[in-house]
């Protein structure tokens, strides 16, 4: 039986290079926020490369990897500098699975990197693919997406979206009921107040 308090997202990228160290630091993120969410009673599920490199090189099946994107509720694609024959055909997928049933929802992170100008016309490619039907993000650093990353479960609208939010409520809340306890006329009080609270927030985070 599926778990409906569960948000199940493909990622995918190349099997090497820095596209793949991209989806391992993607990965690590999300297997964090699934560990939050499920505090909350909530699951965050991961399928992909992840755990079909081996096989794939072993000759594993491409078919088997492309029916999970369309049982995802969302794809997360990691794109660096080119985009391989593979990645492309999921990404494609993912793009028709989304238009004949709204599932999954897709996401394409280019990161920007050196390329040559046949890769730099095959992401150009993909990104006119996604227009209208996909969300399509250039970055330089990747702790700049990690708003977008969490996107992926604020947008999803099932309990995993509701358990997140209620998270974010909380941490909010918290933050603005510490800073009020200090004089709100005192800017340079209202400065060392979020200094205090983000030493905090870490030192319970770590």
């Amino acid at each position: 039986m599926e778990n409906s308090a569960a948000i199940k997202i493909f990622v995918g990228s190349s099997i090497n290079g820095t596209a793949r160290d991209e989806r391992d630091k993607t990965d690590d993120y999300f297997y964090k926020l699934g560990d939050e969410l499920q505090l909350r009673g909530a699951q965050l599920r991961l399928f992909g490369c992840i755990t079909w490199d081996n096989r794939m090189r072993e000759g594993g099946s491409q078919k088997a990897l492309n029916e999970m994107i369309e049982g995802s509720d969302a794809a997360v694609f990691m794109l660096a500098g080119d985009v391989g024959e593979y990645t492309r055909e999921e990404i494609d997928i993912a793009l028709a699975a989304s238009k004949k049933s709204g599932k999954p929802k897709v996401y394409i992170f280019s990161k920007k990197t050196n390329s040559t100008p046949e890769g730099e016309d095959r992401i150009a490619q993909v990104k006119a693919a996604c227009a209208g039907r996909a969300e399509f993000f250039e970055y330089e650093e990747f702790d700049k997406i990690k708003d977008s990353l969490r996107d992926v479960v604020r947008k999803d609208g099932g309990q995993a979206s509701a358990a997140l939010q209620a998270i974010e409520g909380r941490e909010k809340g918290t933050q603005s009921g510490f800073i009020r306890a200090f004089d709100e006329n005192n800017k340079e009080d209202e400065v060392k107040a979020r200094n205090i609270y983000v030493f905090i927030s870490s030192a319970l985070n770590e």
